[in-house]
């Protein structure tokens, strides 16, 4: 019977602790596991990871599109593209510093360098 606190006693533990530890060795399962996985359909990685980057690319786009549709039909709308001039005036002027763009480089040829593989295999197929 199981005590009231459903913890049972600690040399019950101890004994089930020994009897598992004796009894640890792995089963053999004969090239079990290798069937199995071989009779399982072969999902195409590629094909999910190009429908994630156009699902992606599409939510993206949608996105942009909304946004620009709650710009243009807000009745501040000539304020917020004023401000977006001055933003983007602001951002171009970064851009045009060469240590800014030499910065830019680094880090796209790090992330291509990181994802080179996984690039390369989605431009194959």
């Amino acid at each position: 019977m199981e005590p009231a606190n459903l913890i049972p006693p600690d040399d019950r533990d101890a004994e089930l602790d020994a009897w598992l530890r004796e009894r640890a060795t792995p089963l053999a399962d004969l090239g079990f596991s290798a069937r199995v996985a071989a009779a399982l359909p072969a999902e195409s990685r590629r094909r999910v990871a190009r429908e994630r980057f156009w699902f992606a690319a599409a939510g993206g786009c949608v996105g942009v599109v909304v946004a620009l549709i709650a710009i243009a039909i807000s009745p501040s709308a000539g304020d917020a593209l004023h401000q977006l001039d001055q933003v983007g005036g602001y951002v171009a002027a970064q851009f045009a510093d060469p240590t800014v763009l030499l910065a830019l480089v680094f880090a796209a040829g790090s992330v291509a360098f990181v994802f080179r593989k996984r690039a390369l295999r989605l431009l194959v197929r």
